[in-house]
């Protein structure tokens, strides 16, 4: 996070809050990982900073979801199919209640007379997809990295209650990355007085308040809250849950739309009660429809928050991208762990590890590696030619993309290469260098690729902007903060290519040589590696031959990602 002070208050709490709420134009024009533009990122690190005080993390679908599972309407969705007859599956589909109310429909339409037991099972088959490899996405790691960071910070005794509305243990997973299998422990509603008290007893411990739904039958954990009529049992005690964990602490609130009475009920009655002041919520503007506008939606989004801000004391934190969300997460667990040096300006003349000083460096650093000038945005003439070499030798290389997916050849109809085969090529983007003046440049420059080498920039793909539904798929996976595989149509400058997988590129220890365990604290995402194909690698409706990569299950699919990363590594 950038530098910068925050504006004063003129004395009560609302007035702070009023003074640092982000607006609409600095949303558009500036950065977001900014500590002038966005005062409450300041207040954020501060109360993080306090390992005298608990911190409370609530986490939602969104950190679910960037690990590759559903949210909760596709959840409803996908339970309709298990409605015996198609005449109610559609009327059901076309519902528009709401979710609550949708899912106590959805499950009385499929059999009535199910047992309670029954329930975990419906959920189950929707919530998991079959060929789903328990992998972990970025938000889970840089969240279980937090709690360890300021595990470390304080000698194992530094409290974060963990609470989360979702039925999958992905955080569980991630947690393992960084504390031993054993030590981590899962709760359910009716287990809330053990949460409570592993918590005080500085156990790592996470309380599902919505129930647990394993892949596996006998890890769930009841009572599972979805209908409204759960939500009507249950809710009294999940509402006094909250409450009690906001009290005395610092609360962050992850992958939430802030919807669920359950999390806004307790918000309100601790504001009555004048408790509860340090509450902070990250979140990325999410158009009401597919047709408005990015820039109008965020308008909407932070007009509307301000009544979370003014009722609630909720502080929202606007981000461009789920990428940087999840960067505010690992700048956080990096300002526990070198708090120090974590400044605009350390003492002793230590190097400055605040956001946007290391990302500058990172940058200019590789920029200058690929044969970049200080301000040209891509390599021309013989540095394109040596970059393009790079390229093609880590995309065929032993451990390469082409060699993973020559390994999966023979279990699947595809062949790579020779006459009649799939072709590919590898895409390197980097994030635009930010400018010392003027608007925010949020976007990617294509650096080079392994298909062919640029005469010069005139017709090259640069400041394309990080966004929500970018026809660039690069684009999309940066925004998303995950790999995502998408069909491109053909264009003039690019007619061969008809299907992309994409990686974001996060580069390690750019500026702190601390780990947490084996793995660095210290991470920037820095651009993406994209694999770019002949062929169709989703569902087409034309007659045109399908990739190999759209036969891949996750598990396949998961080492091609890696191959990329490797790829990344021979050419950064």
């Amino acid at each position: 996070m950038s530098t910068g002070s925050t504006e004063k208050s003129n004395g009560s709490d609302f007035a702070r809050v009023e003074l640092s709420m982000v607006t609409h134009r600095d949303f558009v024009e500036k950065r977001m990982l900014s500590f002038r533009h966005q005062p409450y990122l300041r207040d954020l690190r501060i109360r993080v900073g306090n390992l005298r005080k608990p911190l409370t993390i609530v986490i939602g679908a969104g950190v679910s979801m960037n690990s590759g599972l559903r949210s909760w309407p596709a959840l409803i969705e996908n339970m309709i199919p298990q409605i015996g007859d198609k005449g109610l599956q559609a009327m059901a589909e076309h519902d528009k209640s709401d979710l609550m109310r949708k899912a106590e429909i959805v499950l009385t339409l499929i059999n009535p007379a199910k047992p309670k037991a029954e329930l975990s099972n419906i959920i189950r088959r929707a919530l998991y997809p079959d060929d789903l490899e328990n992998g972990v996405g970025q938000l889970a790691l840089s969240i279980a990295r937090l709690v360890a960071a300021r595990r470390k910070a304080t000698g194992g005794k530094g409290e974060v209650r963990l609470i989360t509305t979702n039925f999958d243990k992905v955080v569980e997973l991630a947690l393992q990355r960084y504390f031993p299998h054993e030590k981590i422990r899962s709760y359910g509603l009716n287990d809330a007085k053990e949460w409570r008290k592993a918590v005080k007893a500085d156990k790592i411990c996470v309380l599902h308040m919505h129930g647990i739904v394993e892949r596996e039958p006998k890890e769930d954990k009841l009572p599972i809250v979805l209908t409204e009529s759960q939500f009507l049992r249950h809710g009294a005690d999940a509402r006094e849950l909250v409450y009690r964990s906001l009290k005395k602490s610092c609360t962050l609130f992850v992958g939430l739309s802030m919807t669920d009475p359950n999390l806004v009920g307790p918000l309100y009655q601790s504001t009555i009660k004048g408790k509860g002041r340090a509450r902070f919520a990250l979140v990325v503007p999410e158009p009401p429809s597919e047709k408005d506008d990015a820039a109008e939606a965020a308008h909407y989004a932070i007009e509307s928050s301000r009544f979370m801000k003014r009722k609630l004391r909720l502080r929202t934190i606007f981000l461009k991208s789920y990428s940087q969300l999840n960067q505010v997460l690992a700048e956080l667990s990096l300002a526990v762990v070198e708090p120090k040096r974590y400044k605009g300006r350390p003492k002793g003349g230590a190097r400055s590890l605040v956001y946007d000083r290391r990302l500058k460096r990172k940058l200019d650093s590789c920029y200058r590696d690929l044969g970049c000038g200080r301000r040209a945005a891509m390599p021309v003439r013989n540095e394109a030619a040596r970059l393009n070499k790079r390229l093609h030798r880590a995309l065929h290389a032993p451990d390469g993309p082409i060699a993973v997916l020559r390994g999966f050849a023979c279990a699947h109809t595809g062949t790579v290469g020779g006459p009649d085969g799939e072709r590919f090529a590898l895409f390197l983007w980097l994030r635009a260098r930010p400018r010392s003046h003027g608007r925010a440049h949020y976007a990617l420059n294509l650096i080079g690729t392994s298909a062919y080498v640029p005469r010069d920039d005139s017709a090259a793909q640069i400041g394309v902007p990080i966004c929500r539904g970018s026809a660039v798929t690069a684009a999309q996976a940066v925004f998303l903060g995950s790999p995502i595989a998408a069909n491109s149509h053909p264009t003039p400058g690019a007619p061969a290519w008809r299907g992309i997988v994409a990686t974001p590129i996060v580069a390690e220890s750019t500026g702190s040589a601390k780990r947490l365990r084996k793995y660095p604290v210290d991470q920037l995402t820095i651009g993406a590696i994209s694999l770019h194909t002949t062929r169709f690698v989703r569902d087409t409706e034309t007659n045109q031959p399908s990739s190999i990569i759209s036969e891949l299950d996750s598990h396949q699919l998961n080492k091609l990602f890696k191959s990329l990363e490797r790829a990344v590594r021979k050419v950064l």
